[in-house]
């Protein structure tokens, strides 16, 4: 029976690459988006949560409902995002991004979790930025929400350290995504979207002392967050 995954965000962009990447290496991976998907952006399996994450509560239950329906993800993955530039920190901006970018992830895992069994092993993705590690003056917003999302996984790190459970930050820097649509000018050296995904696959797959002769298996079960950063 495959693993069952789940990417937030996965219509386009890198949560698009992410489930066709977990795909090739064996996952049952469902979707999710604010809107219903074009045919061609569902996973193989058809799966897929429509919930819009401007409301964290609302989106929430809505995770729930589908966990209940299809079983609990063994694999979740925090992808999806909102930016805007801004300079302040306030207003309509800073809403959307704290409820998209933080408020909602938290509460989407904090209700999986609860919905975990804690004897099988559980993985969690959270696709951050470098603007959480090194703060973009012209995205405040952006950049204070991703920054929360990073402390929530020090505290996750410690509150679930006795159970099986796996945490992994990745940071990259600027993407060719979408989102960079409306910007006159681009930064060198941008990555792909696959560059993430296989970052992401490479950390899931990584050995450990345990299954060295083995490589393409989980790393030790236990509380363990691993902190990616790439860079173009």
């Amino acid at each position: 029976m495959q693993p069952l995954a789940l990417v937030t965000g996965s219509n386009r962009g890198i949560g698009r690459a992410l489930v066709q990447s977990l795909e090739w290496h064996g996952w049952c991976v469902a979707g999710h988006g604010k809107s219903p998907p074009y045919q061609a952006c569902l996973p193989r399996s058809g799966l897929y949560i429509q919930a819009d994450l401007q409301f964290p509560e609302e989106a929430a239950n809505k995770f729930v409902n589908w966990m209940e329906q299809h079983g609990v993800p063994t694999l979740l993955v925090h992808n999806a995002g909102y930016y805007k530039a801004d300079s302040y920190g306030q207003g309509e901006v800073w809403a959307r991004c704290m409820a998209v970018n933080y408020l909602s992830p938290r509460l989407i895992t904090e209700r999986w979790m609860a919905l975990s069994d804690p004897s099988e092993i559980r993985y969690l993705v959270h696709i951050l930025s470098i603007a959480a590690l090194k703060p973009r003056l012209d995205a405040v917003s952006y950049s204070f929400s991703k920054l929360c999302l990073k402390l929530y996984s020090e505290e996750l790190r410690n509150h679930w350290s006795a159970r099986r459970f796996r945490l992994i930050n990745v940071y990259p820097g600027p993407v060719l995504t979408d989102s960079w649509g409306g910007e006159e000018s681009l930064p060198e050296g941008m990555l792909k979207p696959e560059d993430v995904a296989r970052c992401v696959i490479d950390a899931l797959n990584s050995p450990t002392p345990e299954n060295q002769e083995r490589y393409n298996t989980p790393m030790k079960p236990t509380a363990v967050l691993e902190e990616i950063i790439i860079t173009g």
